[in-house]
């Protein structure tokens, strides 16, 4: 859905790498890989390196459908929310800096606003009301804090900085426009700290 949004409105000079384990994203100068992100992200990131030649912002959005409620959670499923919105979203773009962004120095991949994106969720904030999104809430919020020491992690070491978007729901026409509206604002935003937008219905 965001994808699809994003890649409606880039400028024609601007490619789209989207990884998804089963949609895909249509339009001009769009690359797709069907790939679980999970299962081995180094081979993801391998192939990726053989087709595209550098990464300027690297926008992540896992998320599963599958919610549980405080009452009802279990070990399997909240480690399992946990692996595929905090771990993954982490863990793909430190590769990202070791595959892509080492191989330029800290000023070159300042002076192009070379960044990480992750798309958290209002729900990071305990606001929803929705019981059942206890543990997809509580993902989204560690998630918020980890790119924090992400954003150190990578500006030191590659100039490269890291940005949370907590949109509302995006079945919401203006949420998503106003996401959508955010994520080409940081891209091309040269900011050398961490920054949360919230954005909600």
């Amino acid at each position: 859905m965001l994808g699809s949004a994003f890649s409606a409105c880039k400028p024609d000079d601007v490619t789209l790498v989207n990884v998804s384990r089963r949609g895909t994203v249509r339009g001009d100068n769009v690359i797709n890989y069907q790939a679980d992100v999970l299962r081995d992200p180094e081979k993801l990131l391998r192939r990726m390196k053989t087709d595209v030649l550098s990464i300027d912002v690297f926008i992540t959005m896992a998320y599963d459908r599958r919610f549980s409620s405080i009452e009802k959670m279990n070990r399997k499923r909240f480690l399992g929310e946990v692996e595929l919105d905090v771990f993954s979203p982490l863990r793909m773009s430190v590769l990202c800096g070791a595959y892509f962004w080492s191989k330029d120095d800290r000023t070159t991949n300042m002076q192009r606003g070379r960044k990480v994106i992750h798309i958290s969720s209002g729900a990071a904030f305990g606001k929803t009301s929705r019981p059942e999104l206890a543990s997809y809430s509580g993902a989204k919020a560690a998630l918020t804090v980890m790119t924090e020491y992400l954003h150190d992690y990578l500006f030191s070491s590659f100039g490269v900085s890291a940005h949370v978007v907590a949109p509302g729901s995006l079945q919401n026409p203006q949420v998503k426009e106003h996401t959508v509206s955010a994520l080409w604002e940081l891209q091309g935003a040269s900011l050398d700290q961490f920054t949360v937008r919230k954005i909600f219905e």
